[in-house]
This record gives structure tokens, C-alpha cells and sequence, in this order.
């Protein structure tokens, strides 16, 4: 006699010659039968508020706020919807073989600590039969969470071509990308061979640096070129008039040689006149012009080859300026704080005084900040709470305090903004926001806003064209910024060419640059 019996608990074991009814959990069909591989029958239910529908097709695209039963024994593939708004739902529940979400370019799925990345190519799976998940959409179109998951899943991390846009873009705005194989292209201004492809001839479409080398990390300068490669490896190019390639010489170079000392570095920055690098141990070295006393070695003699800098100091990040007239470093320590040497003609080194210093002295306020970097006469830092403080040069507004007055100590750029990172020109600065906007102040003459103006503005506006970036850096009087999926957009001047985009024009928005070499 077969008996019949009512599952009542979202877990069952089905006994032999039984028969079972299921119950109706809100009235419509998301009840879910799923057996796992080891014998036991699970009694799933679409979350509240979800529709249901079962899979048995190969491909499936996902609709937000549903619930998909994927029941085909050699397995579903279902893609992340492309729109979505904060706090959309989706579940998948697995009825019989094994289920895989993609994603589109530029999302990323996140489970504990890790996650997929954003790219095409990036995936969450299923490992066995009866695996189910709940996501949660966590920024619109880009990102989603698992909140609540049964069973063994994995990962499939591939992101999108790397290109590494320089921290750092010299006055003379030549501007170098590196893609993911780590062969760099350059494009702009090649007065002094800082586009290292042998020549002296600038252009404004991308060609490539000469010699099959691999770096992970490209910074342009002042007419020269720092780049590091994964074994620490710094070589440089370009002008060396004050020896700041690194070489123990002056003599310009043309294609990439080895910084000299057998030293492996983390970081490689090119700044106006003088080169830096960061150690792993925090270690700080230098070379290059050292007139004001930059390198913090207490001379202002140059220096052709890297030498540490003084004051057992333990860096983090550092940053350099890249201007015309002014050099001067910061370093940014565990702690939060923030150390400067050099030229002080604006206050830029934060120490309440223009007096310049040939050491590092910390800046005052007892401020802690996350990250730091250069403007044309001054420095941007971040703090975590997501402020970004200013101090140096107030001209055209730089420092987003709603004046142009210099200030020799740090000051809250204006707004109640929520900044994730930020970028400096000659005299202008960018925040970029979580959701990928750009908001920018201060000088404006050349359209490096963003925002379809040539006027001065000294707080916060919203970059022009709905845009979602992931970075954002500064060059002399350009932005450059990219976006999921590795594409890099620019706007600002453009006189010789730096965008790549076969042309001189100069533009007030975003634009997209260097054509499909990196998209």
C-alpha cells in the first residue's frame, strides 16, 4: 500500500513506495522539487516577489526580480540581465543538471571575498545538482552580491584588457597606454623620443614602443618615460638633461634601458624633472634635477642614478608633480599621513609656510587620508569617508573651496561629495564617485571640466554623457578616464595629438581614445 504524506520542511528524505504531496507556498508555481546528488530531495520556493520560470533551453537571458528553475541534465547557462537597479533580486534554483551565470561586459558577481571580476568572460557556477542562489544587485547594471546560496560554487575570474593610463602625464601632454600583453603604445607630443619608438617625430595615432618589452606600469613625464615591469625592473626613455632616466648618465635615449642597481621596485614615477621609485619595504629613491631639494636627500644637487631618500621614512604611495616650473614630492604612510619635500612656492607642501625643504616633513592637521595625488601646484588626498581635502594653489578655483586663494594647509573640497578616487591637472582636479561619475573644478579654458564649458569653476560638476568610469587621471590640461571593458576616454586639449585620435581638436566632454587598439 503506497502512503501518502505531506512535506511540510524545505528538506525531505523521500522514503521508498511513498507518495508525497507538495505544498503551495504563495499560491503560484515557483515550487521547486531539486535532488541532490547524494539521495536527499530539497523543497525549493522562489524568494517573495519573484516570478518564476523553469529553463530547459541551453542559454538563458535573466529578467531582474525572478526566479529560474534550470532544469536541463547537460547543464544552463543564464547571463546577468544588463539593466538593474540597486537592490533587484534574482534566484536560481537547480532542478537537474549543473547551471552557470555569465555576465555581461563590465558586471562583476561577488561571493565573500572575492569576485569575478568585471568582463565578459566572468562567471559564477554551479558545481552539483540542486545548487541554488539568490543575488542581490548592489550598483546599478554593474554589480551583484550572494546574499543566500545551497551548496559548492565557484569562480571564473577573467578580466578585461588592462590599460594602464600614466599616473602622471607630463606638461608637454605625450600620452602612453599599455595593453594587456603589457606592450605599451604611445601617442602626442615626441620632441625628445618619449614615446620610445625610435624616433623624435610626434603623432597623433598610437604606435608602439620599441624592443617586445612587457611592463605592468607605464608613468609619462616631462618629455621622459618611467616604466616597471613585474619583476620590479624599472627602465626609462626620453630627455635626461638632469639624469632622471635613471641611467648614470645625460644622454637622452630613444627606446627603454634599464634603470641601473640591480634594484626591484613597486612603483616608477616620472615627474617634472626627476624620477622616483617605491620599494616593497616602503623605501623611497630618487634622481634626477633635485633643485629644490625634491629628492629629499638635504642637497639640491642632481643626481643620475636612484638614491634613497633620507629619514628611514616607510611609504605607502607616493606622487610627484610634473609641471613646468615646480618640483616636489609627497608620500602617503600607514597611518594616514602625508609627507612632502621640496619647491613650497604656493604652500603646496602643506607645512603652513612657502618655505621650501630638502627633507620629507609631515603635512599639518592630523588628518589621515587613504590616497594622494599632484596637481600643478598642489595635492589632492582622499580620505575614507570619502572627502577629498586640497592645498597648494587656489588659481581658477583648483582647490573646489569655492575661491582662488592659496592655502599652505589642507582644505575640504566643497559639495558633501563621496569620492572613491580622484586625478589632478595643471590646474584643475576630478572626483569619481562609486557609480562611476566624474565630477570636476577649476580651470576649464581648454574643456578639461567635461562639461561642455570654457568657464572657471571652483567646486564640483558632474561630467558631461551619463559616463561610468573606473578611474580617473590627470594630465596637463586633460582628463583621461576608463571604463569596464578597457575602453579609454579623454576630454581637454589635445594640441599634439595625445589622444590618438588622428587629430589636434581639443574637446569639452568625453570622447573615446585610441580607436579600437584598446577597446
Amino acid at each position: 500500500m503506497v502512503t501518502t504524506n505531506r512535506i511540510n520542511n524545505a528538506t525531505s528524505a523521500l522514503e521508498v513506495n511513498s507518495a508525497y504531496s507538495l505544498p503551495t507556498a504563495d499560491g503560484n508555481s515557483s515550487d521547486v522539487l531539486t535532488t541532490g546528488g547524494a539521495g536527499t530531495t530539497t523543497w525549493e520556493v522562489a524568494a517573495v516577489g519573484l516570478t518564476y520560470e523553469e529553463v530547459t533551453s541551453e542559454t538563458k537571458q535573466m529578467a531582474v526580480n525572478y526566479s529560474y528553475g534550470a532544469n536541463k541534465a547537460d547543464g544552463v547557462t543564464l547571463t546577468l540581465p544588463a539593466t538593474s537597479s540597486v537592490g533587484d533580486t534574482l534566484q536560481v534554483v537547480g532542478i537537474d543538471g549543473t547551471w552557470s551565470i555569465s555576465q555581461n561586459s563590465g558586471q562583476s558577481i561577488y561571493i565573500g571575498d572575492e569576485n569575478t571580476d568585471a568582463g565578459a568572460l566572468g562567471s559564477l557556477d554551479a558545481t552539483e545538482i540542486g545548487d541554488s542562489i539568490t543575488l542581490l544587485c548592489i550598483v546599478a547594471n554593474t554589480a551583484w552580491r550572494v546574499f543566500e546560496s545551497i551548496g559548492n560554487f565557484s569562480l571564473t575570474s577573467i578580466p578585461p584588457p588592462s590599460i594602464t593610463i600614466p599616473e602622471h602625464q607630463g606638461h608637454r601632454t605625450d600620452h602612453l597606454l599599455e595593453v594587456a600583453t603589457g606592450l605599451p603604445w604611445g601617442s602626442g607630443l615626441n620632441t625628445f623620443a618619449q614615446i620610445g619608438d625610435y624616433t623624435k617625430t610626434s603623432t597623433s595615432s598610437p604606435v608602439a614602443v620599441v624592443g617586445s618589452h612587457s611592463f605592468t606600469k607605464i608613468s609619462g613625464g616631462n618629455n621622459f618615460t618611467q616604466a616597471l615591469k613585474a619583476n620590479g625592473e624599472a627602465w626609462s626613455f626620453g630627455y635626461n638633461f638632469n639624469g632622471q632616466l635613471g641611467h648614470g648618465t645625460k644622454t637622452a635615449q630613444s627606446s627603454p634601458v634599464a634603470v641601473i642597481g640591480g634594484h626591484s621596485f613597486i612603483t616608477a614615477l616620472a615627474g617634472l624633472n626627476d624620477s622616483y621609485f617605491l620599494k616593497a619595504n616602503g623605501e623611497v629613491w630618487g634622481c634626477g634635477a633635485n633643485v629644490s631639494g625634491e629628492l629629499g636627500v638635504l642637497t639640491q644637487t642632481k643626481i643620475s642614478y636612484p638614491i634613497q631618500m633620507l629619514g628611514n621614512h616607510s611609504f605607502i604611495q607616493i606622487t610627484c608633480s610634473h609641471l613646468d616650473t615646480v618640483d616636489f614630492f609627497g608620500g602617503l604612510k600607514e597611518n594616514g599621513e602625508v609627507w612632502t619635500c621640496g619647491n613650497n612656492t604656493n604652500g603646496q607642501l602643506g607645512h603652513y609656510t612657502q618655505t621650501s625643504t630638502s627633507s620629507p616633513v609631515a603635512v599639518v592637521g592630523n588628518h589621515s587620508f587613504v590616497k594622494i595625488c599632484c596637481f600643478g601646484y598642489g595635492f589632492y588626498a582622499l580620505k575614507e569617508s570619502g572627502e577629498i581635502w586640497a592645498w597648494g594653489d587656489g588659481g581658477s578655483g583648483a582647490l573646489g573651496n569655492e575661491t582662488v586663494i592659496d592655502v599652505s594647509s589642507p582644505v575640504l573640497v566643497h559639495g558633501n561629495h563621496s569620492f572613491v578616487d580622484m586625478g589632478g591637472t595643471r590646474a584643475s582636479g576630478a572626483g569619481l564617485k562609486a557609480n562611476g561619475e566624474v565630477w570636476t573644478w577649476g580651470r576649464a579654458s581648454s574643456g578639461e571640466l567635461g562639461n561642455n564649458t570654457a568657464t572657471n569653476i571652483s567646486s564640483p560638476v558632474l561630467v558631461a554623457g551619463s559616463h561610468s568610469f573606473i578611474s580617473v587621471v590627470g594630465g596637463a590640461y586633460h582628463f583621461t578616464a576608463l571604463k569596464y571593458g578597457g575602453t579609454a576616454w579623454g576630454w581637454g586639449e589635445n594640441n599634439n595629438g595625445n589622444f590618438g585620435l588622428e587629430n589636434l581638436t581639443g574637446y569639452s566632454s568625453p570622447v573615446q581614445i585610441f580607436g579600437s587598439i584598446f577597446s
